[in-house]
């Protein structure tokens, strides 16, 4: 079942002003803001319009049947620390950080609401919000750390309009049913959308910037306190980079960031995940200037049914794709390690990456049913300090068990955290049933010098450990590359080559 769209005709129409609303970003307009909400909610829901203007508010409280409308040159404006609503206990903030523990220290709240909206073209801005710390000190002091949160919620649309700012996190949605994103710009410093424990969500159409965390990120967390995992999500359409500076996207200014600067933009799932995911769809996005994608599961929840399709990366800072399944287990005591499975990735191109594309299980816990389809991977030539593991000359001199990084089962995910890995394409230990065809490998370097350093340095192209059941068909490697495989690899005998050329 995909995500239902709100289409009931609204039954009463107000506009802000008519409730004391001045828009004129200096005199707070909260109460009124909230009073044309609450008079619409009492004729049974309607559209509440916010015409074009400036309006500093805390915390605006959605009702069932809401549809707040942002007309073309309205903002709605994050006022100062002081009177945002308080956040409510959670004794369960311990399994994922405080951001994603509390709802009400928000811009935009929504607990347990149904069929509400937010559209328009105007501008929502969170600048002046906490970017978030653990056990955030800005939202004891009745502060926020949110633009919208929405826990436990049925039938919500958000489209159109435009969220800048500081926050840490611009859409937190936990436990919500039928949610439909689309047509966003997200320009904001940290999180752009985070959906945690979610069904039958679709994320589509949208712009995010997003340099120093994740834009679209899939959570499965404890936050509920039940186990509800994250299932039938799609997303699509979307582009995705950490390339500017906070609201310069927006804005229209587009100053760059570098990419040491803490560029984190990606499509995300995990890190929390102790409820798992299931039937997850990401195609025909683009991701560019940023971090690659990550698929982890490590704290006990299933990874299952996950196809990523049509995928643009370019200028990646790590790896293309990030497969990880850990035993970090950051959830209640009986969590366990559950499958990670059925993963299918079919025509992605990705041009200049720091880090091969990383498929990492468990000893005796694989990672199961991978397939790689019609997949590009060119490796532009960095400098020796800035290749990120890529190319690791003392590989010629060392054996595969020599070489071979740590497992680090309980360590935080991410692409890097094995060190300098033995591989410049595609790094995969402990995995069950790996299917590659049509899979195109390059590098920027010229082949003069690419035959010199495979000489001096021959990394191999692929290098496995512990994996049964490989196999690959037509293969396109560049020329003097280098063996394609660790020659003691211990998966080698199960490794079937179909057609595998020298280009």
């Amino acid at each position: 079942m995909a995500a239902s769209v709100l289409r009931a005709a609204p039954r009463a129409e107000t506009d802000v002003r008519a409730h004391g609303a001045v828009g004129n970003g200096r005199a707070p307009d909260t109460a009124a803001i909230n009073a044309a909400i609450d008079a619409a909610a009492a004729q049974g829901g309607g559209t509440v319009r916010i015409p074009a203007g400036d309006y500093l508010c805390h915390t605006i409280h959605l009702r069932d049947g809401i549809t707040l409308y942002l007309e073309r040159g309205a903002v709605l404006r994050a006022a100062p620390a002081g009177q945002y609503d308080p956040f409510q206990p959670n004794r369960w903030d311990r399994y994922q950080d405080f951001g994603h523990s509390h709802w009400h220290n928000s811009m935009i709240c929504g607990v347990g609401v149904k069929n509400v909206a937010i559209a328009g073209q105007g501008t929502i801005c969170g600048d002046g919000l906490s970017r978030g710390e653990l056990n955030d000190a800005n939202a004891r002091r009745g502060g926020a750390d949110k633009i919208i949160a929405l826990k436990e919620c049925r039938n919500v649309s958000l489209g159109g309009f435009t969220l800048t700012g500081s926050p840490h996190i611009a859409v937190l949605a936990t436990g919500v049913s039928d949610l439909h994103v689309s047509r966003l710009l997200v320009d904001v410093g940290r999180d752009g959308i985070d959906i945690d424990c979610c069904e039958n969500v679709i994320v589509e159409d949208s712009f995010f910037n997003t340099p120093h965390d994740d834009s679209i990120v899939l959570k499965s967390s404890n936050a509920l306190g039940y186990r509800r995992p994250t299932v039938n999500v799609q997303i699509r359409r979307c582009f995705v980079t950490g390339g500017f500076h906070p609201g310069s996207l927006a804005d229209g200014r587009r100053i760059a960031i570098s990419a040491d600067a803490g560029m984190k933009a990606r499509i995300k799932l995990g890190t929390e995940s102790c409820w798992g995911f299931d039937r997850v769809t990401i195609e025909n996005c683009v991701v560019w200037n940023a971090l690659g994608i990550p698929l982890m599961t490590v704290d006990g929840g299933a990874l299952t049914n996950v196809a990523v399709r049509g995928i643009v990366l370019r200028d990646i800072q790590d790896a293309p794709l990030f497969l990880r399944l850990g035993s970090r287990l950051r959830a209640p005591a009986d969590a366990r390690i559950e499958p990670f499975a059925g993963i299918a990735v079919e025509n992605l191109s990705c041009i200049g990456f720091r880090m091969p594309l990383t498929i990492s299980g468990l000893p005796g816990q694989r990672i199961a049913d991978v397939s790689l389809r019609d997949v590009e991977l060119v490796k532009r030539r960095a400098a020796a300090a800035e290749d990120g593991g890529g190319w690791i000359p003392q590989a010629a001199a060392l054996s595969a068990s020599d070489v071979a990084p740590p497992e680090k089962p309980s360590a935080y995910p991410e692409a890097g955290m094995f060190g300098p890995l033995p591989a410049r394409f595609l790094f995969a230990r402990h995995v069950a049933g790996l299917a590659i065809a049509g899979l195109r490998l390059r590098t920027g370097a010229p082949a003069r010098a690419l035959a010199a350093r495979t000489a001096s340095s021959p990394a191999p192209l692929f290098w496995f450990q512990d994996v049964e059941g490989a196999r690959f068909a037509d293969i396109a490697a560049p020329e003097s590359a280098g063996p394609i495989c660790n020659a003691d690899s211990p998966c080698r005998p199960s490794v079937i080559f179909g057609s595998t050329r020298r280009d």
